[in-house]
């Protein structure tokens, strides 16, 4: 109870919305302090089809210091806070459960390690083609894969990982399959029946009840 009580304490309203507010501004006041006031620029370039920074020291600074080796510090960071909190969560659900809750609780730790070390696995071989590989070459098909198609590869394979490991993604994704598959096949059965095609079919009308004219009355 009273781990549960300052687990509410931290993660109170208040403290939520604080954090939120940091995050947003820790996503946009940097990136617009090193892109728009230093002269540091990501452009397209036409010759190798990918997203480049500038060839300036300042740039260099930025791309390898600020982007290639914090996106790795904090790729590593998540993986290694992901492995603890495993590990201390196992603990304490070994000494309180037995026999299939504690194989079944066993298994979803082993999904979330497997499903954190896959998609550190992801970031790294991208952040290690984009900066590594990608300059040595200088044709431009060769940037190009391992730059713009390593990238878009990355982000593509980042859901497919969730995904995988977690079977309520799964359930969700076959659910909602199965209802448009429903609504799809009932909508196809239901044609619509020409009348007029049988020259026997006399319309009717129904207008109602009939109700007389109202008399007029002179005196």
């Amino acid at each position: 109870m009273l781990r549960f009580s300052a687990h509410c304490r931290v993660f109170s309203r208040n403290n939520t919305l604080i954090l939120i507010a940091f995050i947003w501004a820790a996503s946009i006041f940097p990136p617009l302090y090193l892109f728009g006031y230093l002269d540091c620029k990501f452009i397209y370039r036409d010759d190798i089809f990918a997203l480049v920074f500038l060839e300036n020291k300042t740039c260099d600074v930025i791309s390898w210091y600020l982007d290639a080796l914090k996106s790795l510090i904090v790729v590593s960071i998540i993986t290694v806070v992901d492995f603890i909190t495993v590990v201390i969560v196992r603990s304490r659900v070994k000494a309180q459960t037995q026999g299939a809750s504690r194989t079944g609780t066993s298994l979803n730790e082993i999904n979330l390690l497997k499903q954190a070390i896959a998609r550190g696995l992801l970031f790294v071989t991208e952040l290690f083609s984009y900066f590594c590989l990608a300059s040595r070459f200088e044709n431009r098909w060769a940037v190009w894969a391992f730059s713009t198609v390593a990238w878009n590869i990355l982000h593509l394979c980042d859901p497919i990982v969730v995904i995988t490991f977690n079977k309520e993604f799964r359930k969700l994704i076959v659910s909602f399959h199965m209802k448009m598959t429903k609504c799809s096949t009932i909508s196809s059965s239901a044609t619509a029946y020409d009348y007029t095609a049988n020259p026997n079919y006399k319309p009717t009308y129904n207008y109602g009840p009939r109700r007389s004219a109202p008399t007029i009355i002179l005196s």
